[in-house]
C-alpha cells in the first residue's frame, strides 16, 4: 500500500511517465 505522503507530485509524475512510456511503446509497435 502507498503511504499518504507518497500521493504527492512525485507519484503523479511517476504515473505520467509510465503512461507516456506505454504510449511511446504502442506507437513504435504500430509503426
Amino acid at each position: 500500500l502507498k503511504k499518504k505522503a507518497d500521493a504527492g507530485p512525485s507519484s503523479m509524475m511517476k504515473t505520467v511517465e509510465r503512461e507516456e512510456a506505454r504510449k511511446s511503446q504502442q506507437a513504435e509497435f504500430a509503426a
